[in-house]
């Protein structure tokens, strides 16, 4: 892949000084897909950010989102962003893994402390997982995209940044410093 994106990286998610973030309230669901399958795919990488310089790229970064958001949402309201579902479906669309939701809200420590080893153990293979957050609802997605010693490195979509967590802080469901949501609601797992 180019240079561009480095998933060991903290700091800003940007391609010729665009950032790679959520144009309106609504993508970061499909933001969070779009990154996934930079990750997975190095053509599809060069193709978003070949020829044109930053502006076409922030077009073509729209573009894609809308596209993305369209596909996942056939039937939810547009203006309430993307349901677990729909991110399942796009991720599956959008770099041909299976995912399953795995929901974290309602579960013991113990329990979410095994699905954040999974999450480790996704990451640690390559693949990003999402996690979806929120405070009173779900409402955000944000993309685990590395893991190392004892730190996850997770990307927001709505600053277009990467900040890195200690991993007892997620098994805890505690994100503050990635996100201003409190909550871990869920987690989208590759399946297998």
């Amino acid at each position: 892949m180019d240079a561009w994106f480095d998933p060991l990286r903290v700091g800003p998610v940007t391609y010729a000084g665009r950032p790679f973030a959520q144009t309106d309230g609504t993508t970061c669901g499909t933001t969070a897909i779009l990154l996934a399958r930079v990750l997975a795919d190095p053509e599809y990488a060069r193709e978003l950010t070949s020829g044109g310089g930053p502006e076409a790229f922030g077009q073509r970064l729209v573009t894609e989102q809308l596209r993305v958001r369209h596909r996942t949402n056939t039937v939810w309201p547009r203006a309430l962003g993307t349901t677990p579902w729909g991110v399942r479906r796009g991720l599956a669309e959008e770099t041909g893994d299976r995912y399953v939701v795995r929901w974290t809200i309602r579960t013991g420590r113990r329990a979410r402390a095994r699905t954040v080893d999974r999450v480790l153990a996704a990451v640690d293979a390559g693949r990003p997982v999402p996690l979806l957050v929120g405070n009173l609802y779900p409402a955000h997605y944000l993309l685990v995209v590395a893991h190392r010693d004892d730190r996850v490195l997770i990307y927001n979509p709505a600053g277009g940044r990467v900040a890195g967590l200690r991993v007892d802080e997620l098994r805890g469901g505690r994100l503050a410093g990635v996100t201003a949501f409190r909550c871990l609601f869920a987690v989208l797992l590759p399946a297998g």
